[in-house]
Order: C-alpha cells, then structure tokens, then sequence
C-alpha cells in the first residue's frame, strides 16, 4: 500500500507504507498504547534516546547546513509532518531532493516514517527503447533520515541519519529546480490573490507610467549606478558628459558579470544595432558563451554615436574594468569604425567579421553567385584551395571590376573559413547571438523609457538570462547521461566531466569516429609518432595526428580542437590505436566542463562576492515567504491587522539595530562607509 505525500503541494514521490506484524512479540511490546501517544520505538542498537533533556531540543537559530551528526541525532519532533518539513528545509539548503520511504502503522497510528535522498536506487533497465533514453536522476545514493515515535514522551526521535551523498549537491540558487523545492507555499498563494484583488489599481499605475516621458536628468542615472555600487563592490561603471554636462557614453557591469569573464573572456561577441531608449543611443550588449553553450551578457554599453573614438572609449573602458585582460578572439558584425577601434586596441585578438552579415550583403549587390561565395566562405581547406575557389567563382561571373568584392576579397583572412582554421572562435561565426539577445531585450525595454527604467528593466532582462544558466547548472549536475555500448570509457569520461551541452556535442563528434582508420604510422621517436587518418571508403582524404605517449598529448592536422576545443574523431581513432582507456587531459577544454569556474580568483574577490549574494538572496526570499503568510493572516479581520502591524513594526525596530556582522543589538548605527567607485 503507497502512502500519501507530505502534503499536496510538497512535491515528494510516494512512498511504501510497513504495517506492523502483531504476531512479532518484540513489536507488540513496543507499540502498546499507539493510540494514546505513548507509543516508542527503539532506536539503532536498541539503545533508547532521553528526549527529556532539555538540551536536545533542536537551537532553530543555527543554519541547518551547520548542524553537526550529533545534533541531529538529538533532535525530537511532535509530529512526522514536522519531522519531515525539518529535514525538507534540511535538504533544500544542502542541496538535494527527498522523498518518502518505508513507514510502520500500527492501528491507524504512524509510528515511523523514513525519508531518503530522489536519487536513492537505480533506474531499472529497459531494452528495445523507441527514444533516446533520459538522463538519469538516481545514482544509488544512501543518504537517509529517519524518526520513531518514543513511548516515554510521545515524540519523534532521529534512529538513523546518513549524511553523506553519492553525487554532486546543488545548493542555491540551483536547488529551485529540485522537484521537491519548486512547490507553491501558502505565502505565494497569498500573494497571488493580493496581485489579483489588485490589478485594477496596477493598470491604472501602468497606465499612468506609460504617459510620455520627461527629459531624465544624468545626475539621477548616476545615482542610481552608485546605488548599485554601495550594492555590489565589484559592480563597475565609468560614463563621460559633453560640455553642457549632458551623458554621452556609458558603460556598466556587475561582479557576476566580471567574474564571468574572467572564466569565459578568450571569445568576445558584440555588436553596435539595437538602439532602444528615449535617447536613441546605440546600445552595445558584450557577450560570451558559457560552458553550457548558452549566450551570456556580461558588460553593456551606450554610446553617444557609432564613431571610431566611441568605440575606442568603450573598449578602453572595458579593459579597464577587466583588469586588462583581453580576449584572444572577437566576432562583430561588418562596421568599420569598430573594426578600425579592435585593430589599435586588440592587435592581438583574432579578429572576426559576421558570415551572415557578409551573406546578406553579397546578396544584396549580387544575389545569383551566393551559393559559390558560400561554398568558399566555409570551404574548409588551405589557403591556396580558396584563392583557386575565389579566383575561378570571380573569373565565372566576371566579377574582376566590381569594387565590392575587390574590398571583400582584402578582408578574407576574417571571414574565410580557410584562413582561421586553427583559431578558437568556441564554434561562434556570426552576431547572430547578439541580435537574439537583443531581441530577448526587447521583451523589457522600449524607446520610452527613460534612462532609469532602462537600466532597472535590462537588469529584469539579465536575471532572466542568468536564471537560463542556473538551470543548465541543474541540469548537467543532477542528471547523468545514458551511455551506450561504443565508446564507453570515454563517453563515462567525459559524461561526468562536461556540462550536458558539451557532453552531446563531444557525442556527436565521438560518433564520427566509426568511419576512420588509420592508414599507416610513422615512428619519430620511442614516445613520438604520427598516425596518417582516412576515411574508411576515401583513402584520398588523409590527417596527420601527432602523438606524444610521454606526455599523452595528441595534435590533429584538421584543427578542430584548436577550434572548438573538442577532440576530434580522427585523434579518438588513434587514441584507441594505442589502447588509451581515458580521453588525456591534454585534450579535455576546462571551459567546456562542470568545473569550468573552479579555481578562478580574482584581486576583488569577486566570487566571494557572488556566492554572498546568492545567500543573501536565498535569505530574503525565505523571509519574504514568512511575511506574505503574516500578511495574509493579518487582513483577516481589524483584530489581526492590529496585532500583525504591531509585531512587524517592532520587529522592524529591532533589526534595524542589529550588528549585520555580529548578530547583536547596536545602541547607535555608524556613518554609511564611503566607496570608491570607478566613474
């Protein structure tokens, strides 16, 4: 018989429910007299709990990540359901999902309950699957708590607590996506009658803030960036004024946003199209990609006009904020002005131009040869293979005259798939992903707005963005692939080492690898070689592949991990050729993996600064829960009202003489610490 669930809104799997056998004698002794409460259980070893002692009672001041074996051992609860929200809460903070297990009933009374970790057990086997397999979500976890009723006192006391887990926690703000923890609470209920019962005063507020727009004063935008400074500490901003004192261009980021870049900066994509505030300023959105081979926003810019000394600014700036650290490669779209700003700031940098931008435009002056002006675009091949596609594509259209492509054919070594082969680009060739971004911007921001809403609304815009990441985090942390029969050991491997995006694209390159052979080996040295790869059925298309079996290392002629920063198939094929039974670390990217933001500091700190805000925020999202349900209970009746404004009002009292460091009560609040911020 399955048991019910903690509640209809607590999301928990069912569990099995143990009904006591009478017959045994040692369980009848012990359950005599279930109905009065005076029913006990003994715990692990037989050794009965003194629940009297007043000091097991559980200290609800100490964060439950804190709480030690010992201490929970000690506890003792009135009720199962209480038991069960504990170790809930319990769970919700540490990172991991829970559901019901074995409980004991005897004469309608519940005597036991355990309650173990969602990915205890395994998933049984199902052969001949028409799909692919999910992800799986149970890797044979044994942690566990589990409470008995004592006969001596009536309470529930801890008989078995196993802290220890077989997988990766996800602690906030990941566990949201834990199904237990994704649950509506009372104090969300209530507040979604309070926004209901108040959507006719709502419209009229939108309405009223949609009329036009006054002139916004740059002293208010700057105060409200300052703002944000005295905020975040690693939050950076820097703008410049005209003579009149009017803004002309700004540039903003948060530490999230720099501590960001330091882990994902060696690609940077941005482009100068989308202009969209009361001023019309152009508005740069800087974006890398993440290790989850999502787009991500981490720096912004509005500029003053789409000119070289803008642009210079802006770069200068960014710089700057990232502690001149540049980026190795930079995709943008066809402006020249911007392109001229990259050269004198970023010489350095592989510089790339936008394939789709340059489509558009061939198609735009000559719409009949975009077929063979794409095949050489992405031909991938020499130098010398694409100077004979170019010049045979010019001499067939007659194309010799046409200043266009004269001045497109002087660009090609930043459009040409044959001239940057070789550099990493993390697989990015268009601005594609900027103008998806700003259109995902778009949802939040309008001409209207003055320039205080437009900040407040990008920053509704990037929540949004970065909550993508948070659960791309969940899912590559908490869900295990599937592996199949070819390539096991590497694909366990890399299974446990890449995000879920990376590990499908490593599969998909991995599954390559059945058509290849090597063909022949040639012996350098007694550690070095070089196996010659060609297709199976194509013995005209070769690759050379070094191999170095004192340092593990491996270098394909083909560049695709220099590129992308995956193995290729063709260096799989040889690792399989001298019996390697792990992908070296040599040819495992960090940034593509689970790990990828392990080990980065920074001088500011900024990570430390990071995982302070998520637990403050964890923190005020719990109180704000609290305070909806006191809300609701307090508009009951004019009694309740009284006593619930009472309470909160010398409850506000209170905190606000609280030492936010010590915990304790402070008799006069000091001055508002200065900060140097980088205007």
């Amino acid at each position: 018989m399955e048991e019910s669930t903690l509640g209809e809104s607590n999301g928990m799997d069912r569990g099995k429910q143990v009904c006591v056998n009478l017959n045994d004698e040692s369980n009848a002794e012990n359950l005599s007299g279930a109905n009065e409460g005076s029913l006990s259980q003994s715990v692990q070893d037989n050794e009965m709990v003194e629940t009297n002692n007043p000091s097991l009672k559980f200290n609800s001041q100490k964060p439950l990540w804190e709480l030690t074996d010992a201490e929970i051992w000690k506890m003792q609860f009135d009720t199962v359901d209480d038991a069960a929200k504990f170790y809930y809460d319990y769970a919700r903070e540490i990172g991991f999902s829970v559901r019901k297990s074995h409980k004991e009933v005897y004469k309608e009374c519940q005597v036991s309950q355990k309650l173990v970790c969602s990915a205890e057990g395994e998933r049984h086997s199902i052969e001949n699957r028409r799909r692919a397999p999910k992800r799986l979500t149970r890797f044979n976890c044994n942690a566990s708590f589990q409470v008995k009723l004592d006969r001596i006192t009536g309470k529930y006391v801890v008989t078995c607590f196993v802290r220890d887990h077989s997988h990766d926690l996800l602690p906030s703000p990941s566990s949201m996506y834990l199904r237990l923890h994704g649950r509506v609470v009372n104090g969300d209920k209530a507040q979604v009658a309070a926004l209901r019962n108040a959507g006719d005063l709502h419209n009229h507020i939108d309405a009223v803030r949609r009329y036009p727009i006054s002139t916004v004063d740059t002293d208010s935008v700057l105060l409200y960036l300052e703002s944000k400074a005295l905020e975040d500490r690693g939050y950076f901003y820097s703008h410049t004024v005209n003579k009149h004192g009017h803004l002309q261009n700004l540039l903003w980021m948060d530490s999230k946003s720099r501590f960001d870049y330091s882990c994902f900066g060696d690609v940077l994509i941005f482009d100068s199209t989308y202009k969209t505030n009361v001023y019309g300023k152009p508005l740069l959105i800087f974006l890398v990609m993440n290790n989850h081979h999502q787009t991500i926003i981490f720096a912004a810019a509005l500029l003053a006009d789409e000119t070289e000394d803008s642009y210079m600014w802006m770069l200068d700036t960014f710089l700057r904020a990232m502690g001149g650290r540049k980026p190795i490669s930079v995709v943008t779209d066809c402006d020249e002005e911007m392109q001229k700003a990259i050269k004198n700031l970023l010489p350095e940098a592989r510089h790339r131009l936008c394939t789709w931008h340059i489509s558009q435009n061939v198609t735009s002056h000559w719409a009949a040869i975009i077929g063979d002006f794409n095949n050489c675009m992405h031909m991938v091949g020499t130098p010398e293979q694409f100077e004979e596609a170019w010049n045979k594509m010019i001499k067939t259209y007659n194309l010799g005259d046409q200043q266009f492509f004269n001045d497109l054919y002087r660009k090609r070594e930043q459009w040409a798939e044959a001239y940057l082969r070789g550099y990493f680009f993390a697989g990015v060739r268009t601005t594609q992903r900027c103008e998806i971004q700003n259109g995902f911007v778009k949802c939040y921001l309008t001409s209207r707005n003055n320039l205080t809403e437009f900040f407040r609304n990008f920053e509704i815009a990037i929540m949004n963005n970065r909550q993508r990441e948070v659960q791309a985090d969940f899912q590559s942390k908490m869900k295990k692939p599937i592996i199949g029969e070819q390539l096991k050991l590497y694909k366990e491997q890399m299974g446990s080492v890449y995000t879920k995006a990376s590990f499908e694209k490593f599969c998909m390159i991995a599954n390559e690898e059945t058509n290849f052979v090597v063909d022949r080996t040639e012996h350098i040295n007694d550690h070095q070689r070089i196996h010659f790869v060609c297709k199976w059925y194509n013995p005209e298309s070769r690759w050379r592949v070094f191999f170095d079996s004192s340092s593990i290392e491996a270098k394909c002629s083909c560049l695709k991990f220099e590129e992308l920063g995956f193995p290729c198939a063709h260096m799989i094929v040889v690792f399989k050729v001298e019996h390697l039974r792990l992908i070296p670390e040599s040819c495992i990217m960090k940034r593509w993996t689970l790990n990828a933001k392990a080990s980065i500091h920074h001088k500011d700190n900024h990570a430390s600064t990071l995982a302070s805000k998520v637990s403050s925020t964890g923190r005020f999202f719990e109180l704000l829960n609290t305070a909806y349900t006191v809300c609701s209970l307090g508009a009951k009746s004019h009694n309740t009202f009284r006593e619930g404004i009472a309470g909160l009002n010398s409850l506000k009292v209170f905190l606000e003489g609280v030492d936010v460091d010590r915990g304790t009560r402070c008799q006069i609040l000091g001055e508002p610490s200065t900060r140097n911020t980088n205007k």
